[in-house]
């Protein structure tokens, strides 16, 4: 059965015309009249139950049998049952003759219209709470009683004993030891505004020449942890035409860390300091050795030459203690090395023996 119009409701409302939605779980009482007609002459019956969430609930049917032609007849009872929030209902019916309808009838001059069907739902037992109630008037406080004398203080007990000493726990574990500090004398890159050079300034001997093509290694103690943004080196004598010229870092494994692009710009006809910068900042650790390297290219028409201290002749000296570099590697400890020739970039990672007799010790500075 439908239903067209809503004359009041709170909680319960008509969905899609027929399905009776509670907005609210409880007990309720679902009422309806409903007034039939038939046109045949046959004792036609109606079958009018309910359905709940779409399925026919049982033993809710009832069946109303017609009085012949032109008769008609109001079917009227009610159901009482427990829905859930967001349940629905609907009232159904079917006839075995289609000469049964639901009958509306149009208002008369004295009476109103009559609908073919009159649903009433109500709620009997309630599961949600109403709206609390405003709070009553607060009673007059009564007087405060009187205060009782204060009772004798207890004496104080005894001191108990001290109780005997713990034992000593067990000693932690000795921290790492801080990085060596600058020995007596010694003239720190920092106070120049250094982060590490190869030697101190103040040991220059003279310059000297460095052979194009052939990549210079040098090496650089980093006392501490710093970031390597820039290498720096001092010319004497300018080069002529240079080019493929580049600077970089290794690891004694002969690995390269960190390289410029070609400052050949850079250095042209110029002579003094040179500073590079690095493609990116590299952090070299704490109490490490590196190697800064220095190729000039091989189509370069005259490589400068640099700061040095030493001298060649002082190679033995310089390396003493060291042993020979390996094959594709720059470890052993040496000094200064050279390695390749007719080089037009720095090799990533080293390949061949550097070797180590008669090379110089160039001044490097790193920031």
């Amino acid at each position: 059965m439908t239903f067209n119009t809503t004359a009041e409701n709170n909680g319960v409302s008509i969905a899609s015309s027929s399905q009776i939605t509670f907005a609210h779980a409880g007990t309720y009482n679902v009422q309806f009249s409903a007034q039939l007609t038939q046109t045949d002459n046959s004792n036609d019956q109606v079958q009018i139950w309910l359905r709940k969430n779409g399925s026919d609930l049982t033993e809710t049917n009832t069946t109303v049998t017609m009085d012949k032609q032109n008769s008609d007849k109001v079917a009227s009872w009610n159901f009482v049952l427990t829905v859930a929030a967001n349940d629905y209902l609907q009232l159904m019916w079917e006839a075995d003759s289609t000469s049964v309808t639901l009958l509306a009838q149009s208002a008369g001059s004295t009476y109103p219209a009559t609908p073919s069907v009159i649903l009433t739902v109500q709620q009997v037992m309630y599961t949600q709470l109403g709206p609390q109630g405003s709070q009553g008037l607060q009673g007059t406080q009564g007087n405060q009683g009187f205060q009782g004398s204060t009772g004798a203080q207890g004496s104080t007990g005894a001191q108990g004993s001290t109780g005997a000493q713990g034992s000593t726990g067990a000693q932690g574990t000795q921290g790492s030891q801080g990085s060596t500090g600058a020995a007596a004398g010694f003239w720190p890159p920092s106070v120049q505004g250094w982060s590490a050079w190869v030697f101190d300034p103040i040991s220059y001997i003279s310059t000297s020449g460095i052979t194009k093509g052939n990549t210079t290694f040098v090496g650089i103690y980093s006392p501490t942890a710093i970031t390597a943004n820039s290498i720096s080196f001092w010319v004497g004598t300018a080069a002529a035409s240079p080019s493929g010229c580049y600077v970089g870092l290794y690891n004694a494994a002969g690995t390269l860390l960190a390289s410029s692009a070609d400052f050949s710009s850079t250095l042209g006809t110029n002579t003094g300091l040179i500073t590079v910068s690095l493609s990116s900042p590299y952090s070299m650790a704490a109490n490490t050795v590196y190697y800064i390297a220095l190729l000039i290219g091989n189509s370069t028409t005259t490589a400068p030459t640099l700061i040095i201290t030493g001298g060649a002749t002082g190679t033995a000296f310089r390396n003493v203690g060291a042993t020979a570099p390996s094959t594709n590697s720059l470890s052993g400890g040496s000094r200064a090395m050279a390695l390749g020739s007719g080089l037009t970039a720095l090799q990533s990672p080293v390949s061949g023996t550097p070797s180590v007799g008669g090379q110089q010790t160039y001044w490097f500075g790193i920031k």
